[in-house]
């Protein structure tokens, strides 16, 4: 026996009311799935709850039991309701979340952690910068609670747990008078004449990655002095002093000079790399659980715009 509490809303309603079609109005439903809805509860009961007539139903002697302890299911469950709805906004705490501003995190987190505002205003969320492998850092030292990262910067000896959000693409960071600039996607062969920039210390495994399908290929990679950070790198793009290689592929539009052109290399690699919210296994803060929740139905919102399904 499975009896929903819809069901029960809908069978109280048909009883206050004496009417079907009003009870099918109050429940946003057609009078025949209505009825279905009746039919089905009453052979599920055993019993028969109404006598139906042209003009109204009432409640047989079973169905006025029937509805005194339906009400009171349904007083438990809106009590219930309330009880949870008065827990949620008196949960107070600190989240600490980190962020790679070389992609920044994706729409359907942003969204999340609005949500999550409006829902647990007690909960403070604090929001830090920091490339992946200073982030996965922080997280092992207890000074963040999750950060947004690639996982190709950690390993099961860090114990941190991880959720896949997004699938990582290079791209080529180009100016827009470059001759490059044209192309919808580019193989690292098109790459071969012209100097490269790659982060100095931050990105170090997207250098390596592009060494090695030089290496591959037979072909001699341009180096230009790395840059700094990701500001130094796009200026220096800016004034044509070569091509950046970053994940970073401008999302919001901030600089309509530069074309991140993606790597084609990048679209084909199997397995992909991921973006995760990564966490250590003993983090105990509560508010990460509602993160992950709330994350959760905002990437199946987001269906095709972009993220990997949680698994």
């Amino acid at each position: 026996m499975n009896i929903s509490i819809q069901t029960l809303r809908a069978f109280s309603f048909a009883a206050e009311t004496g009417s079907f079609t009003q009870a099918a109005r109050l429940t946003y439903m057609t009078q025949p799935a209505f009825s279905r809805l009746i039919a089905s509860f009453e052979k599920e009961m055993g019993v028969k709850l109404f006598t139906r007539t042209t003009r109204r139903v009432e409640l047989t002697q079973e169905g006025q039991l029937c509805l005194l302890r339906a009400r009171q299911i349904l007083d438990s469950y809106d009590l219930l309701l309330s009880d949870m709805e008065r827990a949620r906004h008196s949960l107070c705490g600190e989240l600490h979340v980190g962020y790679n501003p070389l992609s920044g995190p994706p729409e359907f987190l942003i969204q999340a952690l609005r949500r999550m505002g409006d829902e647990y205003p007690g909960v403070k969320v604090t929001l830090s910068r920091g490339y992946s492998y200073e982030l996965v850092s922080r997280i092992k030292n207890g000074l963040l609670d999750c950060a947004l990262v690639s996982e190709c910067y950690f390993s099961d000896s860090d114990n941190l747990k991880s959720r896949p959000l997004q699938t990582i693409f290079l791209y080529a960071l180009i100016h827009e008078k470059h001759p490059l600039a044209s192309k919808q996607e580019i193989h690292t062969r098109d790459l071969a004449p012209f100097p490269l920039i790659f982060m100095k210390d931050n990105a170090p495994l997207t250098r390596l990655a592009i060494a090695s399908r030089f290496q591959e290929l037979g072909l001699s990679m341009l180096e230009d002095v790395p840059a700094y950070d990701l500001d130094d790198m796009i200026m220096r793009v800016r004034i044509g002093s070569g091509i950046g290689i970053t994940s970073f592929s401008d999302p919001n539009h901030l600089y309509p000079d530069l074309r991140p052109i993606i790597l084609h290399e990048s679209m084909v690699r199997t397995p992909p790399s991921l973006r995760v919210l990564a966490w250590h296994k003993n983090c105990q803060n509560p508010s990460l659980e509602i993160l992950l929740h709330t994350l959760e139905k905002e990437a199946l919102q987001a269906g095709s715009a972009g993220p990997v399904p949680f698994d």
